[in-house]
């Protein structure tokens, strides 16, 4: 491609982004995005051609190659923006693939650029798949960042008192959510310098040999720490549960309910909970 065909395409940039924008919109006609929408998808699309207009086939006969890291690397960028904004894949690839209707609207009135469009067709749809590729990994990686969040909103380490963690378990305990919470109490307990650690399992709503076996696994590993564990709200049905199954948890520190799990762990450090002194009202004078 001559360098006066690479000019005149650089030339009609904002000419195609705007039909292109435009294209975009009228395919769907549910979108109304406002100015400021309108106004970054012109920027893209301002981008975009300008990469495409950047990996014109050097070969004759309009042949493609494959995108080179940089290419991929934008279109990683425009997939990943897509997603924070809530698109689906689909739509960042339809934007993409829009370029086709803009270019046509531009260049199908010259002459000399029209014979081009074919290769725009054969750009923009290896340009779609890597957005429609890295849009999918985009959002892959937020909803993973979304459950460890709710993983650690659902399992809060609590300093309960001086030297005392409490670990309140509500929900279904996987493998995943077990290693979050081993990992997150470990690094409490050491920072804390606790002594004693209270894990109330009164949330969790079925107890298993599974929950059971990571429920022994973080115990051990914290005790490895230099602090004791007292296992709180397992109820009469859990326990009867775990010893159908089979499961023992006599190594274990228990205590039915939290109440006397966290007077047990003030009784190890040598302190006790008593009723607070109040002073008497004085008698009422009579009148």
């Amino acid at each position: 491609m001559s360098q006066d065909t690479t000019a005149r395409l650089h030339a009609i940039t904002q000419a195609v982004a705007q039909a292109w924008v435009d294209a975009f919109c009228n395919d769907d006609p549910t979108l109304q995005p406002g100015a400021d929408q309108l106004d970054e998808w012109l920027r893209d699309a301002t981008a975009l051609w300008r990469r495409l207009v950047d990996l014109w086939p050097q070969q004759n006969k309009g042949s493609t190659r494959l995108l080179p890291a940089e290419a991929i690397e934008q279109a990683g960028r425009l997939g990943a923006a897509w997603v924070h904004e809530g698109f689906l894949p689909s739509d960042a690839a339809r934007f993409v693939l829009a370029s086709r209707q803009g270019a046509a609207a531009v260049m199908e009135h010259d002459d000399a650029l029209r014979p081009l469009l074919p290769v725009v067709g054969r750009l923009a749809e290896s340009l779609a798949l890597a957005v429609y590729e890295s849009h999918g990994q985009s959002r892959e990686r937020m909803i993973m960042a979304q459950s460890l969040s709710l993983i650690e909103l659902s399992s809060p380490v609590i300093k309960l008192w001086d030297r005392i963690l409490l670990l309140p378990l509500v929900g279904v305990i996987d493998t995943l959510r077990a290693r979050a919470i081993t990992e997150r109490l470990l690094e409490a307990v050491v920072r804390e310098e606790a002594e004693v650690t209270l894990i109330d399992v009164t949330g969790v709503p079925v107890l298993d040999t599974g929950v059971a076996g990571h429920l022994v696994k973080t115990v051990s590993a914290a005790e490895m720490l230099g602090t004791t564990v007292i296992l709180t709200g397992i109820s009469a049905e859990g326990a009867q549960t775990l010893v159908k199954l089979g499961v023992d948890l006599r190594g274990l520190n228990t205590r039915g309910l939290l109440r006397a799990g966290v007077s047990d762990a003030f009784a190890r450090l040598g302190m006790r909970v008593v009723p607070a002194q109040v002073s008497q009202p004085s008698a009422l004078r009579s009148v």
